[in-house]
């Protein structure tokens, strides 16, 4: 379009004077403006007003949906007809230079809303015409998008003389001048992203239509309000994934909302997404300030505004997956939102599980340490997997030992049970991590894992500099020990009493003994979980804890039988042979009573 023929009104002179304060307009020269941009834009929103009588004329055929559509854009553009006649015909002779500015502002804004309702139906009737109908509408819904452009356009130039700047000057004048061209070369992209929930604030109900009838069309979920306040009192009790938001409201505006929403610890990380008919620079830069992710200018295209919907969510996506490197992705949503879960200390029940690669020193030697490096990380990624999927949280890495915690952040009632599974998983894959490992580090890969439920003061256990998750307390440290007595004992998979009795009859198990840990007064009975439930199991079971019963009713030739015929059965089991090492023992010390509990001889 050919800048209009206003360029130099009496008293409008757009040519900047350099230091030099410029001359307010004159009130005729204000009303020649006027005048000039209502012929303008009367005449193109005329034709806009002809094309949708006509499309509507011809698509006769179409289903009702697309008629509803054809019928709300010729209303609106008969609306937006309405309204540029009797605004810019109306009194402006009487306001003060800043009085008509503000004005002119308003009345740009409400043009500017208007014409996205246009492009936004134009939009949406493109869309179903291409993939429903052939695209036969297609040319003639586009002559209506370039006359609404016209509009738009007609709204920069005749801004740009108000203000006494040149139209071509970019650095102070609008974004729009630089953004038509961007939005018609935007290239339409595949929706790839995870549906999300996104709430549409803005005080016009059919704009909070269109974009939610789009937005649903990507597969979001969309909530709408049409103020502030109805915005902050949803954000209460409502979680959201990105928030379109308008500048320009009555009462509390946009910005006041967006400064609102990133001073709320808990709603700060959410994306904003300004969108506003005013597309000045001073509009724009108070809102990155505050925290907007990105801007958007009416009328919306709708390819730019997926492009952007969709580079905010990954941005937030990115952030969970930061925090999914330890937690589940639901628990590292729920964190990002309410951070105060993390950095406030609070007693929790909770299991806390250790796993050690056994051996690790000693195959680590006769590596490279790239080989090593690589053998680590693989097993700690089967480990690591094995935890979150039956909703841990990794707690630490500590050189070739893993810890994980159920019951925190969020409660679990079944958190022993979960750690339980957990753990079992870890013995079932290493097989597997065997078959890809053993031929390279020339050994057996195995794991001891100890396990160990309790009251813990679950927080941040770092330090102001370096934050860390995770529970402190004797039931922590008694875990650590228990993985520790896996060594001793020859078993992979121990678990203490207390969480013994919150998964009770959920695992195949046995009883092994009373152990007393260095360091802890109280002596700790231990049982041994399965990760394999059958037949075979359960009768080692039997026979063992028959045979521990003989031993601490100090019937020992009845306990060292039963124990024989296991060990004929099952040689290699570890627990067996601790056991009758201290039966031998008490047979051969008989004149003194066996001692029940057995002292680790270490850590």
């Amino acid at each position: 379009m050919a800048p209009p023929a206003t360029a130099h009104l009496s008293g409008l002179d757009p040519r900047p004077h350099s230091g030099i304060p410029q001359p307010a307009p004159s009130p005729d020269a204000r009303l020649q403006l006027l005048d000039a941009m209502r012929g303008e834009m009367l005449q193109s929103i005329e034709a806009i007003v002809l094309n949708a009588q006509m499309l509507r004329d011809e698509a006769s055929d179409r289903p009702p949906e697309m008629l509803d559509d054809l019928d709300r854009l010729l209303n609106v553009a008969r609306e937006l007809y309405d309204f540029v006649k009797l605004e810019l015909g109306g009194e402006w002779l009487d306001l003060e230079p800043a009085a008509f500015t503000e004005r002119l502002r308003r009345t740009r804004h409400d043009i500017g809303n208007r014409l996205n309702h246009a492009l936004g139906y134009c939009q949406f009737l493109i869309i179903d015409e291409r993939d429903r109908h052939f695209g036969r509408l297609v040319e003639d819904l586009e002559v209506v998008q370039r006359h609404c452009r016209d509009c738009e356009s007609t709204l920069v130039h005749f801004k740009s003389i108000a203000e006494g700047l040149k139209p071509a000057d970019s650095s102070s004048v609008s974004l729009s001048t630089s953004r038509v061209v961007p939005h018609q070369r935007t290239p339409a992209v595949d929706h790839r992203f995870q549906p999300a929930t996104i709430l549409v604030v803005d005080d016009s109900r059919t704009t909070c239509d269109l974009l939610a009838k789009f937005l649903k069309k990507e597969r979001h979920s969309v909530l709408t309000v049409e103020d502030g306040p109805c915005a902050l009192a949803l954000l209460e009790k409502q979680d959201v994934d990105l928030i379109l938001l308008d500048f320009q409201m009555p009462g509390m505006s946009g910005l006041e909302v967006l400064q609102r929403i990133k001073s709320d610890e808990r709603l700060r990380h959410v994306p904003v997404i300004m969108v506003s008919a005013l597309d000045s620079v001073s509009d724009v830069a108070p809102c990155i300030e505050y925290g907007a992710d990105d801007y958007l200018t009416k009328p919306v295209e709708f390819t730019l505004l997926r492009a952007r919907v969709n580079s905010s969510l990954e941005r937030a996506r990115l952030r969970e997956r930061e925090f999914g490197q330890f937690f589940t992705p639901e628990v590292a949503r729920l964190l990002l939102r309410n951070p105060e879960l993390i950095r406030e200390g609070r007693e929790a029940e909770v299991t806390v599980l250790f796993c050690d690669i056994r051996g690790f020193s000693r195959i680590s030697e006769k590596l490279a340490p790239s080989v090593t490096v690589a053998w680590l990380s693989d097993v700690m990624a089967e480990l690591s997997e094995c935890v979150l999927q039956h909703s841990g949280v990794l707690v630490d890495y500590i050189g070739d030992e893993l810890m994980a915690m159920w019951g925190a952040p969020t409660e679990l009632p079944n958190h022993a049970a979960l750690a339980c599974a957990a753990a079992s998983d870890m013995l079932e894959r290493l097989p597997v991590i065997n078959q890809r490992w053993q031929e390279t580090i020339k050994e057996v890969t195995d794991v001891g894992i100890g396990l160990n439920s309790g009251v813990s003061r679950v927080g941040n256990t770092g330090s102001t500099q370096k934050f860390k998750y995770g529970p402190l307390g004797s039931a922590v440290n008694l875990a650590s020990r228990i993985q520790g007595a896996t060594k001793y004992l020859g078993s992979r998979l121990l678990v203490t009493g207390h969480t013994m009795r919150l998964i009770a009859g959920q695992f195949s198990s046995r009883r092994l003994c009373q152990v007393r840990m260095v360091n802890i007064h109280e002596p700790v009975e231990l049982f041994e979980i399965h990760a394999v439930q059958n037949e075979v199991a359960c009768r080692l079971a039997r026979k063992y804890e028959r045979a521990l019963e003989h031993f601490e009713q100090r019937r020992l030739p009845d306990a060292a039988a039963v124990l024989g015929e296991l060990l004929v059965e099952h040689p290699h089991d570890g627990p067996s042979l601790l056991l009758m090492s201290r039966v031998v023992d008490a047979l051969l010390h008989q004149s003194q009573p066996p001692e029940l509990v057995w002292q680790l001889p270490g850590k």
